[in-house]
């Protein structure tokens, strides 16, 4: 059996009614410039597998991470080692725009 480490976390922060931060070994998602967003909605996500912005492992993080909001988890994030002790640190996901 071959568990995702992604799927993993975003389960337990469900059952567990915690925050989740999914660690990365870059600042957070990253866009076509190479700059870590400070946040990213279900919406613009799509947008960016779409374009080829973002897949592979980030792609897993990001469907864990959505599915984890899915399933009740309040606030989730992705970033690097930093993020850890730096809540301003990463890339925060929602479901819908803040706009």
């Amino acid at each position: 059996m071959n568990v995702n480490g992604d799927d993993a976390a975003a389960a337990l922060a469900a059952a567990l009614n915690a925050d989740l931060l999914m660690v990365a070994d870059v600042e957070g998602v990253m866009d076509s410039s190479g700059v870590a967003l400070a946040s990213l909605d279900a919406s613009m996500m799509q947008r960016m597998v779409a374009s080829s912005e973002v897949s592979g492992g980030m792609h897993a993080k990001l469907e864990a991470g959505f599915a984890a909001l899915a399933n009740g988890v309040k606030s989730v994030r992705i970033g690097s080692m930093a993020a850890i002790g730096d809540a301003s640190r990463g890339t925060s996901l929602a479901l819908l725009s803040n706009q």
